[in-house]
């Protein structure tokens, strides 16, 4: 079978070379162009309007196949790369982005070095716009209104999925070869994606329905080995072969010979194996006998495709197709998002979706003035422009206002979402506003708190008891008590004692004199510092009298300061000797020389006593005799009922250890 498959495109080959000879035989006719719908071609350059227009536009998959590097016919669709078409100052355009590089071969995995975007400069992630424009023809038999496209418009692959099977390939599971044009994704795309895309229903119309391998559906199809040789076409040579891709073709993965700018382009005529095509290369040149030109794979995508058709009449019309335009708005805006506005062809089904944002409900989509439903989804049919808007309601809120101890608050209610309102405090007397509260945060320090209303809240006004610091301090000559934190309306007594020698003055708060009561009691309104003054004492004299009763003198008297020492001496005369030194009858010293601290006005008596007559029988210089009365122990004269006991004692000693005086 496979043998046979084989020799079968061979003798298919051979054919078409044959009848090629043939056709090269006709007269050339002269080369006209006409220009007959419209389709995305040249790039533009991105703006603001052209990208708030797709982002509201319809986004659509181009459900392009993707493989794992086998022919294995488990080829997939994937929505790596999406379009949307838009209308922007009453221009069409289609905007084009992608995820992923197309492979280059529907049996290749996704990258860079298995695709030509990135060569043609195109990236990823990035959205691209084309611009709907009239596309032009090449008249090629006039009498049958025979044309084709003048330049590549497109990049597709011949067969989406391809099984290889015993060294032959087939269309996905089928027994059918893969290059077979009739069952060909190629001619499901030109038939469906491609001729609803480029022309209107008028322009449909004109398009004649041609029968090519035996199949009479078609209406849009590529090009045959022979007829992209025929002379009278105007195609005999390799010069008048050659075609260049649109922009948009380039986006789509079109290989570019990058010395020329040309392409290779699609021919529906199978090549001598089962996954091969005929096809026009980049310089033209077509057949011969280099087998190379046979050799096309199916599953490519960087092969630009030239539509070719039959028209009824050969009138340009470049007319866009029944599209219009469908706008979506959302009120108020800040109330949710719309999606499903767009360009859409009359007929198709477009679907409307409504999304409230948070605060937001949705009440439904109006026409004019008239809700059409309170679905957030809304589809209908395409037959008109026309204008929807999405409407929202904002929901409402509940705000409470709580007053802890120590004041009173306004404000709260009810209120739409995003709305302002304002809570007051007002803090009772001795009291001072801390802050509002949402549980345990303090949301602000402001007695008179303005915020947007996003949720229902409890907030709790706080308030603090106000206390006044108290600071006492002592100038020199003192001390001070009291003072210290104090709560609002009570009262507080500070006191200031001053040191010996000094007198207090009175109670200072800054300059001012506040009181002259040593203990002053005051309710503070305010945080205060008070200062005591002390002033010293003016000094205090005492007179100290030193007088001499008969048998001598006394000096050392007079005026003296409180606490200063004094001395005062007593001299006895001659026969005389001093006895000591009385306050009253009170004896203060037996020292001839008394010093004492001056603490009072004072008398001192100095008292002498005669000497003893002397002994006849004694010398004429006599040597004093002690007093009868003066301790032996001691040497002091005992009076005195404690001082006589004394002496009892020293006496009892004197006589145990000898006499010392």
């Amino acid at each position: 079978m496979k043998t046979a498959r084989k020799l079968l495109s061979v003798l298919l080959a051979v054919l078409m070379l044959t009848t090629t000879m043939a056709i090269a035989a006709v007269p050339a006719q002269a080369y006209s162009a006409i220009q007959f719908g419209n389709y995305p071609q040249t790039k533009v350059t991105a703006t603001t309007a052209l990208s708030n227009a797709a982002a509201n536009a319809t986004w659509k998959s181009y459900n392009y196949y993707i493989g794992n590097g086998y022919y294995d016919g488990e080829m997939y669709q994937d929505d790596f790369m999406k379009y949307a078409d838009f209308f922007s100052g009453g221009v069409k355009y289609r905007a084009v982005k992608f995820t992923q590089f197309r492979p280059r071969s529907t049996r290749n995995t996704s990258s860079a070095s298995n695709s030509y975007q990135d060569d043609n400069g195109y990236s990823l992630d990035t959205t691209y716009y084309f611009k709907y424009e009239p596309l032009t023809w090449r008249v090629l038999d006039a009498s049958t209104g025979l044309i084709v496209c003048d330049s590549i418009i497109d990049s597709q692959a011949y067969q989406n999925s391809v099984r290889e099977s015993g060294g032959d390939y087939y269309y996905w599971r089928t027994s059918t070869y893969a290059n077979d044009y009739v069952l060909s994704t190629i001619r499901t795309w030109l038939n469906n994606d491609f001729y609803n895309t480029a022309f209107n229903s008028a322009q449909k119309e004109n398009i004649k329905s041609t029968t090519v391998d035996n199949t009479a559906t078609n209406r849009i199809y590529l090009l045959s080995y022979s007829e992209a040789q025929n002379s009278s076409y105007g195609l005999s040579s390799a010069s008048a072969r050659k075609a260049k891709g649109t922009d948009y073709a380039k986006c789509q993965g079109l290989y570019v010979k990058s010395s020329t700018g040309f392409s290779s382009w699609r021919l529906r005529s199978a090549g001598i194996y089962s996954d091969c095509t005929c096809f026009v290369a980049y310089d033209g040149d077509i057949g011969g006998s280099n087998n190379y030109y046979y050799n096309n794979d199916v599953s490519n995508t960087d092969y630009g495709i030239r539509p070719a058709c039959k028209l009824s009449s050969l009138t340009s019309d470049t007319t866009m197709a029944d599209v219009y335009t469908i706008s979506a708005s959302a009120d108020p805006s800040a109330g949710g998002t719309v999606t499903g506005a767009g360009a859409y062809g009359k007929g198709e089904t477009v679907t409307l979706t409504a999304t409230p944002k948070y605060g937001y409900n949705f009440t439904g989509w109006y026409r004019g003035t008239t809700r059409v439903t309170t679905n957030t989804s809304y589809s209908f049919t395409v037959s008109a422009d026309a204008a929807y808007t999405a409407k929202f309601s904002p929901l409402s809120y509940t705000v409470t206002a709580n007053a802890g101890t120590g004041g009173s608050v306004t404000g709260g209610g009810t209120f739409a979402y995003n709305t302002s309102t304002t809570v007051k405090a007002t803090p009772s007397t001795g009291y001072t506003f801390n802050g509002w509260y949402k549980g345990n945060t303090r949301v602000s320090t402001s007695a008179n708190y303005t915020f947007t209303v996003t949720e229902s809240v409890s907030l709790n006004a706080k308030f603090d008891r106000i206390y006044y610091n108290v600071t006492v301090n002592a100038g020199a000559g003192g001390a001070v008590t009291g003072g210290g934190s104090i709560e609002y309306g009570k009262s507080v007594t500070v006191k200031a004692t001053p040191l010996i020698g000094y007198h207090f003055l009175c109670w200072y708060d800054g300059t001012s004199n506040v009181s002259s009561s040593a203990s002053y009691t005051f309710t503070p309104t305010k945080n205060v510092t008070l200062n005591a003054v002390f002033e010293e004492d003016a000094p205090v004299t005492y007179t100290v009298t030193a007088n001499a009763s008969t048998g001598g003198t006394a000096s050392g008297g007079g005026s003296f300061t409180a606490g200063s020492s004094a001395t005062v001496t007593a001299t006895p005369n001659s026969g005389y000797h001093f006895i000591g030194w009385y306050e009253g009858d009170s004896k203060v010293s037996g020292s001839a020389s008394y010093s004492f601290s001056v603490s009072k006005n004072v008398t001192l008596t100095a008292k002498f006593e005669k000497d003893a007559a002397p002994d006849p029988g004694q010398p004429d210089n006599p040597q004093p005799q002690p007093d009868p009365n003066m301790c032996h122990w001691c040497g002091k004269v005992h009076e005195g009922f404690f001082q006589k006991i004394i002496g009892f004692f020293h006496n009892i000693m004197a006589k145990i250890f000898g006499a010392k005086y």
